[in-house]
């Protein structure tokens, strides 16, 4: 294929960018807070080769990719979006053309070479993460010949019809939620102080799974300071005890993922503050809730996806494209 990407020149990230970053991330299409490096500086030094790159054409940036060098279990070295978050990937401004990310694209392929790397490994994140909503980033890597690695299911809830669709369940499950509110159930949104009942529940819930959590107590605390407004602590309370909570991610002023529901294994908690939090979200003008996957190539959990079909969600998917140098 004839390619016009000569024009176009990557740099990697250095600190003095930092305010170019965060404004082109703030415009662009399809930048979320797992793209945002205030966030991803939670990692402590040293943890992760980081190998941000800023895509310029004409000396206009075009493209950001937050990213790292890492080593697989076969000694090859792949650079990877993400490598310490949910998803990555290129970042592009809204109406960029085709030709522009096929050029990207290739441009990156041609660097990946130039450092001597076995290839790269991005994952994207559902397209209604988007501004204006495009694939073209997806068919450009396949034209590019990047493979579909990965796929995982995400369970969305739309929002912008929320109150004509009638809120959250069916009659009967509204009807529970509200008996619930009556014998005092309370759900409401917290700041960081209730991270420790929030951290207690979460284990409570990891050791019920045979589960570990992703993140410590110390680095959700650190997170809180980092992206300010960005996380979002829910915690519902019934007879001075608290039952379940959740933590909310706000990607961008238009989708929110609810990286954690956890509760009581006894209590009806998570019905509760689940209305509760996809009312907030709603109420604030957030178009999608992410309720998070539940479902992958690898693996289906039945019980978790059948409810979240079940108070509304769609699915959509987080893919993880690779590409390997030939």
């Amino acid at each position: 294929m004839m390619t016009s990407s000569d024009d176009i020149t990557i740099e990697r990230f250095e600190s003095d960018k930092a305010s170019e970053w965060k404004s082109f991330l703030g415009s662009s299409n399809n930048g979320t807070l797992f793209h945002d490096l205030d966030f991803l500086s939670y990692h402590p030094e040293g943890r992760f080769d980081t190998h941000h790159l800023m895509f310029y054409r004409d000396g206009k940036l075009i493209a950001v990719l937050p990213a790292a060098v890492v080593t697989d279990p076969d000694g090859r070295r792949f650079l990877k979006s993400p490598y310490g978050a949910s998803v990555g990937g290129i970042v592009l401004p809204p109406h960029m053309s085709t030709r522009s990310i096929l050029d990207i694209v290739g441009k990156l392929q041609e660097y990946i070479r130039t450092l001597g790397l076995d290839g790269i490994e991005m994952r994207l994140g559902p397209f209604i993460y988007m501004r204006h909503f495009s694939q073209s980033l997806e068919f450009a890597l396949a034209v590019r010949k990047f493979v579909l690695n990965a796929r995982w299911l995400c369970f969305i809830k739309p929002l912008e019809d929320y109150e004509q669709s009638g809120g959250l369940f069916s009659e009967r499950k509204r009807r529970y939620v509200r008996s619930r509110l009556r014998e005092g159930m309370f759900p409401r949104e917290a700041d960081v102080s209730g991270l420790d009942a929030f951290y207690a529940l979460l284990m409570e819930t990891m050791e019920r799974l045979n589960a570990r959590p992703t993140h410590q107590k110390e680095e959700l605390e650190l997170l809180f300071k980092l992206v300010p407004g960005r996380l979002r602590l829910f915690l519902c309370r019934h007879r001075d005890v608290e039952i379940a909570g959740a933590l909310v991610f706000m990607l961008n002023e238009f989708a929110a993922y609810t990286f954690h529901i956890v509760g009581k294994n006894e209590s009806q908690g998570n019905t509760v503050l689940t209305q509760h939090v996809i009312s907030q979200m709603a109420n604030e003008g957030i178009k999608y809730l992410d309720m998070g996957p539940s479902a992958s190539t690898y693996h289906f959990n039945e019980g978790v996806v059948r409810f979240k079909e079940l108070i509304g969600t769609q699915g959509f998917c987080r893919d993880e494209w690779r590409w390997e140098c030939k």
